[in-house]
Parts: C-alpha cells; sequence; structure tokens
C-alpha cells in the first residue's frame, strides 16, 4: 500500500481502549489463522442474525464493523476512491460499502 494513503495510529490514553484494542487485534489474527487454515468465514451485514453462525462456530465479520475499523485506521477516503474508481454508483451506502473496497 501507498505510504500516502496509510492511515495513522491513534494514540489510547485509556487502560480500558488499551487493552480492548489488544484483544480485537489478537481476535482478527486468529480469525485470519482460521481462514488461512481454509475455515469458512461469513461476510455479512449488521441485521443477519448472527447466532446462526456463532451456533455453527463459523466466524463472521459485520461489514460495518469492518469499515469501522477502516475509518479509525483514517483509511476511508482511499477505499471510497477505489469505489468510485471502479464505477461504483456514488449513492450507495458509503458506511456499508466501504469495507467490501477494502477487500
Amino acid at each position: 500500500m501507498s505510504e500516502a494513503f496509510r492511515g495513522k495510529a491513534s494514540v489510547k490514553r485509556l487502560q480500558t481502549s488499551v487493552r480492548a484494542t489488544a484483544y480485537q487485534k489478537e481476535w482478527f489474527m486468529g480469525l485470519k489463522d482460521r481462514v488461512a487454515r481454509g475455515e469458512p468465514l461469513a461476510f455479512v451485514n449488521a441485521d443477519v442474525p448472527q447466532e446462526i453462525f456463532r451456533a455453527m462456530d463459523i466466524p463472521y465479520v459485520v461489514n460495518q464493523w469492518w469499515s469501522s475499523v477502516c475509518a479509525a485506521k483514517q483509511m476511508a477516503p482511499y477505499y471510497l476512491g477505489l469505489l468510485n474508481e471502479r464505477g461504483y454508483r456514488r449513492d450507495l451506502c458509503r458506511y456499508c460499502s466501504l469495507s467490501l473496497a477494502s477487500a
């Protein structure tokens, strides 16, 4: 990825933020490892009944969650630019489509 589009790390001031960030990183890395080993992954919308995937032990990522991760890393302008370059309609819900551009 070009350095021009690289996001900036946020400064964590509260210990709870530090722990939450560490947990999330560990969770996503574990998920990445599971998928690399061939396990299924569901990429779902926020209104999907996630309990179904949990009951089947299928890990899932909610696209709106991932959009917030992209935005927190200040990558939204880059990914939204990709959507525009690829000809997607500009009236799509950007919060929902941002994560698709990052995939």
